[in-house]
């Protein structure tokens, strides 16, 4: 079979970069059904996980953070016009770079907590999500796990409230 491979021309590094590839769309299809599940079961419409940054503001949305959404697409925003105007070869611009990515993680990881919060879960599972953020994403939307915020006890999540 690798002879027959190799006389047509499709052999070693063709092989891995079909293979990591198809481990990649697997992985992002994995993701997608996923965030699918968890926004379903908040009562959303999960296709909206299928829309770049339309699916962000419905996270942020359902675990009753909006403000979240904001100060995402500012440091987005930030990044992208930083990184196309100052030069990675001064000193500033690296460091400029590594504190918006730091400020990026932070609020990563405070979306994480509002999500595990969001489930009932504690900071353990916040923890598990930092760490290990495709397992416990399927973890949350295969297991038994309900969404514990009402819109009674809480605001509502419009952006126009925060």
């Amino acid at each position: 079979m690798n002879q027959y491979l190799l006389l047509i021309g499709f052999g070693g590094p063709e092989v891995i970069l079909i293979s990591t590839a198809l481990v990649f769309l697997l992985l992002v299809a994995f993701v997608l059904v996923c965030q699918w599940r968890i926004i379903s079961k908040c009562g959303e419409a999960g296709w909206s996980c299928l829309i770049p940054f339309y699916n962000i503001y419905i996270m942020c949305k359902m675990v009753k953070k909006p403000e979240l959404f904001k100060y995402w697409l500012l440091l987005i925003g930030v990044l992208f016009i930083g990184s196309m105007s100052l030069s990675m070869s001064t000193g500033i611009g690296v460091i400029f770079l590594v504190v918006v990515g730091i400020a990026i993680l932070v609020i990563l990881i405070m979306f994480y907590n509002a999500l595990s919060t969001a489930f009932g879960q504690d900071a353990g599972f916040t923890v598990g999500l930092i760490l290990l953020s495709l397992v416990f994403m399927a973890i949350l939307a295969f297991g038994n796990y309900n969404y514990v915020l009402n819109n009674e006890n809480s605001a509502s999540g419009d952006m126009l409230d925060a």
